[in-house]
């Protein structure tokens, strides 16, 4: 069986980016389960499936340099590099990054109760969305205007 040698710098960048690479992947599938069932993470912003994007972007680039720094010829790593700048300008140009937003919070009286108005606008036109704060990260989509 052909064992790996890699020095000691090369093995930690691979295993760091392995790492990224793994806490990405998790934090896709997690957002992914919750958004089926109409629940979004939520810090300043809602995180909508554009943000996924984010997410795949890291688990490329993390992989892509895993594969780097196991490749020794420098034709192989060139091609590399390209692919991945052609993958990560791809979906960067259909990801639909280019809209804009707008938040609008209000507190029922008694505290109780926090409902979030999402304003979106893109091109000449625009839609909103109504979510329900349920938890201090956790956004429940009510309906979309």
């Amino acid at each position: 069986m052909h064992h790996l040698h890699l020095s000691n710098k090369r093995r930690f960048i691979f295993i760091v980016f392995g790492l990224i690479f793994i806490l990405s992947l998790l934090l896709k599938i997690t957002t992914v389960i919750l958004e089926h069932n109409n629940i979004y993470l939520y810090t300043d912003k809602v995180f909508h499936e554009r943000h996924y994007y984010t997410l795949v972007f890291i688990a490329i680039v993390s992989v892509s340099i895993m594969l780097f720094v196991l490749l020794r010829k420098a034709l192989l790593r060139i091609i590399l590099v390209v692919l991945t700048l052609i993958v990560v300008f791809y979906s960067w140009l259909t990801s639909g990054w280019d809209y804009y937003e707008i938040y609008f919070t209000f507190v029922s009286p008694d505290g109780k109760h926090t409902v979030i108005i999402e304003e979106c606008q893109w091109l000449l036109g625009g839609w909103s969305n109504v979510y329900e704060k349920t938890g201090r990260f956790l956004v429940k989509k009510l309906m979309v205007i």
